[in-house]
């Protein structure tokens, strides 16, 4: 798997676990995309309680918003 290709597994795992609550819906979602096969080797729990945590504690990060350290 590619760097580019980790990404975007990550970034559509994240949209799932903020969008779903159930396992079988997260799997479902990211069918087919590079990384997939990761979520078959998770229970259900651990992926139901990952939704739970980023719904609850989760943000995304917008580079936009970033403060960047300044030389002075």
């Amino acid at each position: 798997m590619t760097e580019a290709e980790l990404a975007d597994f990550q970034a559509n795992l994240l949209g799932a676990l903020s969008e779903l609550d159930e396992a079988g819906a997260v799997r479902s979602r990211l069918a087919g995309c590079p990384g997939a096969e990761y979520l078959q080797t998770a229970n259900d729990e651990m992926i139901e309680v990952a939704a739970e945590l980023v719904k609850t504690w989760g943000k995304t990060y917008h580079p936009q918003h970033a403060i960047t350290p300044t030389n002075s």
